[in-house]
């Protein structure tokens, strides 16, 4: 008799654990907080690290290398290039007296790129998620930018849904530091 007794405490305990836990109520729309930015000198481009942090409801962050959905190809059914081609959306301001500038980079020399795909955990579809994008900031060959520029960068994402996230604001660099 104890033993059933043991299994119905322990089916018991197990149960209120279980329903007391829920998924935090994040947004649709994916959700980003800046965390860091650092950026390594080199000789032609600085290496610059941005870390953000990411919520999202449906967990459908990221893109694979070889994504070729309509959606998400190069140039789409109107024959123009295709924002969602990108996922992560860089906007570059550069320092100028006491404010920032947006710099226009020559088409091919955006700072966009792709992240991964993420999956989310068996039995979750929400996703809070730290993720540092890696770019490189040439200052030579024609580049809008310079050495000993300041600058800072708006970002934003998107998910597989094409949903956009609110947009952040780095803190500043100077590049060749």
């Amino acid at each position: 008799m104890s033993f059933l007794r043991n299994i119905f405490f322990l089916i018991l305990i197990t149960f209120l654990f279980t329903s007391c836990y829920q998924d935090p109520k994040y947004p649709s729309v994916p959700l980003i907080s800046f965390q860091d930015i650092k950026s390594s000198a080199g000789d032609i481009a600085d290496t610059v690290r941005i870390t953000i942090q990411i919520q999202d409801r449906e967990g459908d962050l990221g893109l694979t290398s070889f994504e070729d959905a309509p959606k998400f190809q190069t140039i789409d059914a109107d024959g123009n290039r295709n924002p969602f081609y990108h996922n992560f959306f860089i906007q570059t301001f550069r320092q100028t007296q006491d404010n920032f500038t947006l710099v226009d980079f020559p088409d091919g020399q955006e700072l966009h790129g792709r992240f991964p795909r993420f999956l989310a955990e068996p039995g979750k579809n929400t996703m809070e998620i730290t993720l540092t994008y890696e770019f490189l900031v040439y200052f030579v060959f024609g580049s809008p930018v310079e050495k000993g520029d300041t600058l800072r960068f708006n970002v934003q994402i998107s998910d597989r849904s094409l949903n956009l996230s609110n947009m952040i604001t780095t803190e500043s660099i100077v590049l060749g530091k």
